[in-house]
Parts: structure tokens; C-alpha cells; sequence
């Protein structure tokens, strides 16, 4: 699949400077908050070559015989407005996806009565890794999450049919923040992020908003491609979060190159 084509439609010439866009006279170009907010300073001085991750093949690969994909929640306590988990959100996504797509799913609801925050991406990691272990032949993780609306308020309620997806990817320097690189595994989950909103920017009725990066690890280093998903906020509802899963499912099926379900 070749994303040169992205370059062009977002008037980049040749790199992402984590902060702005960049071309070769390191000079900012408009449209960088299109892809990627960096709420954090401390990951401006690190590059990334937009040409790799856009044009990475993350085709799946494994058998549909065994989990090709997992679906997991961090915190699997958070709800929406109507009281449903994402734990919920969850299950309508893995039904989705094995209803229309030639792909296998596992969703991982074992944690689903672990609350605290605390150390909540410690245990999630411990459990994945057992389940990569398991089965080698999971290469995308999606964590399904979902955000806090900070600013909400009955005049500014969602109104609409569907929720905004954000993603957060971690780039693990954080206490080794002079670094100019980092691993084979936070740019494939760069790749898959930047790949997911190209694709979604192609839609009428898009959904994925932002694109957050910070400095630290959120699991970033686990041998599979993470998606860290927040659907929608907890001043949505269940229905919403439903009605915005085929959009999303549908640019997960061109990222990874998933065919149609002929059953």
C-alpha cells in the first residue's frame, strides 16, 4: 500500500520534527495538529520519517485459525453516561469485526473488576504478554479506553449519532529524554495511528480527532501493535460509542488489509 499520495494531501515534504511538520529547510508547515498533538514538550526534539510510517505494510499476516487480534482495557472500570463499560464497548467491536471481516479477535475481560489506576498499565502488560506467549500469532492490541470531557456541560452535550476516537501512543524516553530514536515497536504503533487517521481523513462522516503522543511508555515496548483507543468520553452514550464502530472498523480493514466476511 503506498501513502506517498499523503504526503501531497497534507503538504509534507519530508519529515515530521515531533512539534512541526518539516521540510528541508526545517521550516513549519501548516497542518501539523491534523496529525499528531504532543501535549508534552519534552518529545520536540525527536524525528520521524513520515515516508516509513505511512508507507509500513501492516498487513496481518497469521493464520485466522488463532487471534490475530486482541482487545484489551486498561481500565475496564470506565463507563459512559448510560452506565455501560467500555468493557461493553469492547464486545460490539469484536462482534463487528468477526461479523464482516475474515479475521480472528480475542477480547481479554478477565481484569474486568480491577478499578484502580494505580499500576494499571503494569497489569494489563503482565496480562498481555501471557496472552502473546500464548498465542504468537496476535499482532495488533487494541485498548479500548475512553476520555474525560473536561469542558461538559448540558449546552455543549453531544448531540450527535456517533463519538470522536483519539488515540495515545507512548514513545518510552521519558528518562532518557536526549535520545534522537526509539524502538522498532513505538513506530510501528506510530504507523498504525498515522495510517488509522489517513484513511479516516478519506471519509465523509470521520471519526478519529487527535493523536496524542507523550514521552512515556504506556506499554508501548509489548511485541505487538498497540492502537491505545479512547472512544468517545464519558458524557457519551453506548449507542454512540456502537454507531461510531463501523467507520472505525472500516479503516482498521484498510490498515490492515482485512478482507470482507463471506459467511
Amino acid at each position: 500500500m503506498n501513502f506517498k499520495k499523503v504526503i501531497a494531501c497534507l503538504g509534507i515534504v519530508t519529515s515530521i520534527s515531533m512539534g512541526i511538520f518539516a521540510n528541508e529547510n526545517n521550516s513549519s508547515l501548516e497542518g501539523m495538529q491534523e496529525l499528531f498533538v504532543f501535549p508534552v514538550d519534552s518529545v520536540l526534539d525527536l524525528n520521524v520519517d513520515i515516508d516509513n510510517i505511512l508507507e509500513k505494510d501492516l498487513s496481518l499476516t497469521t493464520d485466522i485459525d488463532m487471534p490475530q487480534i486482541l482487545v484489551v482495557h486498561t481500565y475496564p472500570d470506565e463507563q459512559y453516561e448510560c452506565g455501560s463499560s467500555v468493557v461493553e464497548a469492547g464486545k460490539e467491536l469484536v462482534k463487528y469485526l468477526e461479523n464482516n471481516y475474515e479475521v480472528s479477535v480475542f477480547h481479554y475481560t478477565d481484569n474486568e473488576n480491577e478499578v484502580s489506576k494505580m499500576g494499571a498499565y503494569d497489569r494489563i502488560e503482565e496480562q498481555v504478554n501471557v496472552l502473546l506467549t500464548e498465542y504468537p500469532s496476535i499482532e495488533v492490541i487494541i485498548d479500548i479506553q475512553r476520555d474525560v470531557n473536561p469542558y461538559y456541560n448540558e449546552e455543549i452535550k453531544n448531540t450527535t449519532t456517533t463519538v470522536g476516537i483519539s488515540f495515545v501512543n507512548g514513545l518510552n524516553i521519558h528518562h532518557t529524554p536526549e535520545i534522537d530514536s526509539y524502538s522498532a515497536n513505538v513506530e510501528n504503533n506510530l504507523a498504525l495511528s498515522a495510517q488509522m487517521k489517513y484513511f479516516d481523513n478519506l471519509k465523509d462522516n470521520q471519526v478519529i480527532e487527535e493523536i496524542y503522543v507523550y514521552p512515556y511508555k504506556y506499554n508501548s515496548e509489548l511485541n505487538a501493535n498497540l492502537l491505545i483507543t479512547n472512544f468517545g468520553y464519558n458524557t457519551d452514550t453506548l449507542e454512540q460509542v456502537i454507531n461510531t464502530i463501523p467507520t472505525f472498523s472500516d479503516t482498521l480493514a484498510n490498515v490492515l488489509d482485512l478482507s470482507p466476511a463471506y459467511r
